[in-house]
């Protein structure tokens, strides 16, 4: 009985360590869903068109943050002012990384390489954007790729 008890409290107390260190390491799944909801909305435009960075996101935002390649997820956390899960490191040249950030809370998350997710945006050399700023984008397309570049 004692041995059966035992083997009960260590799966009891694995099972809570699991719960309590897996979202260190998940993304929020309403943050992947936001990210998928902007992907999409961003696939939808047309060339020719200028767009308001505030009009194609659905969901809240303050700041939209970009980083350069290799930048630790340790230094991202640092700039945003906080830790999160959401937080991705662009493992190469050329990926796509934007963090939408409101309320020390990631909205919206994305690290991936434009032919995966559709779409590229070029801030112009920008770091962050903020959406008071209301930025407006150009929009081209290149083969099935859209791109988004800020408007001057």
């Amino acid at each position: 009985m004692r041995q059966k008890v035992e083997s009960h409290f260590g799966l009891i107390m694995a099972v809570v360590i699991i719960m309590m260190i897996m979202p260190r390491y998940m993304s929020s799944p309403t943050v992947e869903y936001d990210s998928v909801r902007f992907e999409l909305a961003v696939k939808e435009l047309e060339p020719g068109t200028e767009v308001k960075l505030t009009e194609i996101t659905p969901f809240d935002w303050e700041i939209c943050y970009t980083f350069d390649p290799y930048t630790s997820k340790q230094e991202i956390q640092r700039i945003i002012g906080f830790a999160s899960s959401s937080v991705k490191e662009a493992q190469s040249e050329g990926m796509v990384q934007l963090l939408f950030v409101k309320d020390d809370k990631v909205t919206a998350s994305e690290c991936a390489f434009p032919e995966t997710i559709g779409y590229d945006i070029d801030l112009k050399g920008r770091k962050e954007i903020r959406a008071s700023e209301d930025p407006v984008f150009r929009v081209t397309k290149k083969d099935e790729l859209v791109i988004l570049t800020l408007a001057e």
